[in-house]
Formats: structure tokens, sequence, C-alpha cells
């Protein structure tokens, strides 16, 4: 039943935000295209910036938790893109493209604030884990290496501080649930678990529960 509430609520969402691009688009072609104003194909602008922010994200989630340049310019290239997708489907000029562009973005306002307002604090919450206190059953940040007892993986924090890393740091089976000292071959880091964090359940034995640190305990 979650998943069908959580399926629902992303669905509409989709379909709400869809509406607001296209109409954006749909009110900015008089001002700023010689086409004809045309429903068909302001949604097909729309389709493209969707299809077009796809790359974008998956740089961020292969690039975790330290995505760098690589991200900025498949964004940039992504921007190029959808401006151009933008002058070509709409006839628009370059400089007027970038303005629907910025316009069409600014469309999105409303349903991050729905999702700030509405979606987040009382129905579903995405939440990434931060530390390995529950490895291996729950990873958050870590690197991997190969238990020498039995051959499985095992996991560790990946260190930020220089000083601190070590070249056969403690690091714990997932087979055994022991931890080793093991030899890195890779300080590659590996992100974290992410999970989504419903809001309507109760929480039943063995659930796995998700809570904020308090400030004060």
């Amino acid at each position: 039943m979650t998943t069908v509430i959580l399926l629902g609520v992303f669905a509409v969402l989709l379909a709400l935000q869809f509406l607001l691009l296209t109409s954006a688009l749909w009110c900015l072609t008089p001002r700023l295209s010689t086409a004809v104003r045309s429903w068909g194909r302001c949604g097909l602008a729309a389709i493209a910036l969707y299809v077009l922010a796809i790359p974008p994200t998956v740089a961020n989630r292969l690039g975790e938790p330290n995505p760098g340049a690589p991200l900025v310019i498949v964004a940039l290239m992504s921007i190029g893109l959808g401006i151009f997708a933008l002058s070509r489907l709409l006839r628009m000029s370059p400089g007027k493209a970038s303005l629907a562009w910025l316009a069409a973005m600014a469309s999105s306002l409303p349903i991050l604030a729905i999702v700030a307002l509405g979606v987040r604090p009382f129905i579903f919450e995405a939440y990434a884990q931060s530390t390995n206190s529950m490895a291996p059953t729950v990873l958050g940040h870590h690197w991997t290496g190969t238990c020498p007892e039995c051959g499985a993986r095992t996991y560790c924090t990946a260190e930020t501080d220089r000083q601190a890393m070590e070249d056969e740091p403690l690091m714990i089976c997932e087979h055994e649930l022991r931890a080793y000292k093991v030899a890195l071959t890779s300080r590659r880091v590996t992100s974290g678990d992410r999970f989504f964090i419903s809001k309507l359940l109760k929480p039943v034995r063995w659930d796995v529960v998700a809570y904020r640190y308090p400030a004060e305990p």
C-alpha cells in the first residue's frame, strides 16, 4: 500500500510539473518566438527538457560523494542542449531561448514548495545513510576490500582526513560479520545507501526506523 501511495504522489507531482512547464512555454511563445503558439510544440519542448535533465542526475549519482568537475561539465552541456532544443522547437533566437529556459526552470518552484511543505514533512522523505555504524546491513560512504579469511567483501568508513588514512584499515566482513585488517587496493569511495522514509506507517517489530539525532540527547 505504501508503494502505491509513493508511486501515486510521484505521478501526480510529475504530471503537475509537466503541466506547469508546458504552460510556461505556451505563455512565452507569443513574446519570444516567431512560431505559431501550439500546445503540442510546447509539450515536445517540455519533454526534451525532462530528457536532458537525466544525464546530470546520473552523473551526480555516479560521482558521489564528490562529483566534482564531471558533474559541472555534464550540467553545462545539458543546459546548452536544452537552450538549443528550445530554439529549434519553438523557433527562438539563442538569447530568447535562454530566457525561456530560465522561465521553464522557475516553473518548478511551486513543485519544490509542495515537496518541502507538504510531502517531506507528512508523507515521504528521502534519506541517505551517512555512517557505517550498521554495516554491512546499511552502508554509508565507504571503502571496500576483500576478506582475508573467506574472500567476501569487506567495508569500512572512507576517511577524509589524510592523516587518518591507513594502508590496512579495520574492515567488517559481510559474511562473517567480524573485523579484519584489510589491505586497500583502491581508495575509490562508494556512496551510501538511500531510502524513502514513509511517515504514514506505524512501526512494527523488525522494521528499520530512521530518526533524527537529537541536538541535546
